[in-house]
Formats: structure tokens, C-alpha cells, sequence
């Protein structure tokens, strides 16, 4: 949650308490003085964070990208736009030969724009050609995620399969996407969706959902807990069909 939306929570908070039935007139203004206050140490302590966080960053970034290569692919971000960092204030950006044609391409994450420079996000895939990179592929669909301060975002990379991790606190998901030669573009060939949910509670599940759309097979996987026995059991696993029509990547979310 950015400060932004900090101070318009503790603001709101503040109005309803000083509509309360229940509260004296001079409750309520020493009800706003203490929002005030805290607003005001919310600001300063931000303050404060602010250059750390950023030299953490750097930091993080320089360990997987040089100055000298961040300059060369900045060019090429959209105008006012700047990287996006995971939880973990890693850059959400991956390299790889995506499209097996022995030049590196990359993959990455940035947020900013004029309309919500706070919350959104685009994913773009650029594909080198020896000389410069040339934007193939994009999802601005991100954003709905980002702005629910639950949600993370996350890249990785395995034998050119770009995984898209989202994760909250109680479910997430990975989405692979792949070069596919047969259309030129990027897409979704499978998925992983994750319960993180209560095994301990009756009433609730935990497990997984994967999907593979190359194959057209989907599995579930869950657990639950079991009153009787007072242990965790393992349901029974469910496969079906799901069709092996491709999405492509820009039209994902």
C-alpha cells in the first residue's frame, strides 16, 4: 500500500469516527489531532524509507543486470515508465534466448505511465536482433492485481518458459508463457493455480490446480483436514480436458 493510500485510509478513518453517535465534540477533535499526528509519522518515517529502499534496489538490480546494460534497455522502456520490483525489491526482468534464434531477449516488468503511475503495470517481451531490441509482445493486464495491495508479481525463467508468479496471502498462481513458432507470439501453454487456503479447518481445502494446454490436461490436487482421524488427508485427484486452443500472451488476465 503506497503512502498515498495510507493517509486517505487514516483520513476516512478519522471522518467516520467523528460521525459516530457515540462521540463528544471533543472526542472528535482529539480524534482528527491523533490522525494528524500519525499522518505526519507516516510521512516522515517515508521519508526516511524511501532512500533505502532505493539504494536496496540498485543494489539488487546491479546483481543481475550492469549499469552499463540497464542504460542500453532503458531506451527502449515507454515513455515514463520505470521498473517494477517484486516483494523481495528484486527487478522483475529475465533474460533468455526466447525465440531459439541464438540472440538474447528479455522480459520485464515496468510500471508508471500518466493515468495511474502508482499501479500500472505493464509486462513487456523484447527479442534481440545482434543490433537493438524490438518490442514483440505486451499485457497491460496487470494492474488489477498490483492495486490489491495482497498481490505480488513476479518473473522467473526455465528452458525459455517465462513464469508469471502472483501471489497472495491466500492463493496464487503461475502462468507459463512460451515462444510458439507456429503463431510468432507468445503464449500461454500452462498454468499452476495455488490454494494456500486452511487444511486445518473442516470447512476448507488446500492444493493445486495445473494445467498443461499443450496436452489439454488439467489436475487437481487437494487436501483437507479430517475431524475423525485429527489428520490432514489428501483428496482424490481429478484429471479432465480442457481445450488445446492457445491464448495468446497479450490477451491474458
Amino acid at each position: 500500500m503506497n503512502l498515498e493510500k495510507i493517509i486517505l485510509f487514516l483520513t476516512i478513518l478519522s471522518f467516520v469516527a467523528c460521525q459516530s453517535e457515540t462521540t463528544t465534540s471533543e472526542q472528535a477533535i482529539q480524534q482528527v489531532i491523533q490522525v494528524e499526528q500519525t499522518i505526519q509519522q507516516v510521512v516522515e518515517e517515508n521519508k526516511t524509507v524511501k532512500p533505502i529502499l532505493e539504494e536496496e534496489r540498485i543494489r539488487n538490480r546491479r546483481a543481475i543486470i550492469s549499469d552499463e546494460k540497464f542504460e542500453t534497455i532503458k531506451q527502449y522502456f515507454p515513455e515514463n515508465y520505470t521498473l517494477f520490483f517484486a516483494s523481495n525489491n528484486e527487478p522483475n526482468i529475465v533474460f533468455g534466448d526466447f525465440n531459439s534464434d541464438k540472440i538474447e531477449d528479455f522480459a520485464i516488468t515496468l510500471i508508471g505511465g500518466d493515468k495511474d503511475p502508482d499501479n500500472d503495470i505493464h509486462l513487456l517481451i523484447f527479442e534481440g536482433n545482434g543490433s537493438t531490441f524490438i518490442e514483440k509482445a505486451r499485457n497491460e493486464n496487470l494492474s488489477r492485481f498490483y492495486a490489491d495491495s495482497y498481490y505480488w508479481i513476479s518473473l522467473s525463467i526455465k528452458k525459455n518458459v517465462i513464469s508469471i508468479h502472483i501471489n497472495g496471502n491466500f492463493n496464487g498462481s503461475e502462468d507459463k508463457i512460451r515462444y510458439e513458432a507456429k503463431y510468432d507470439d507468445y503464449m500461454l501453454i500452462g498454468s499452476e493455480e495455488l490454494s494456500h487456503g486452511n487444511s486445518a479447518l473442516s470447512d476448507e481445502t488446500a492444493g493445486t490446480i495445473s494445467t498443461n494446454y499443450l496436452s489439454g490436461v488439467r489436475l487437481e490436487k487437494y487436501e483437507r483436514f479430517d475431524e475423525k482421524t485429527n489428520r490432514v488427508v489428501r483428496l482424490p485427484e481429478k484429471k479432465s480436458t480442457v481445450s488445446k486452443a492457445l491464448k495468446p500472451f497479450s490477451e491474458m488476465y
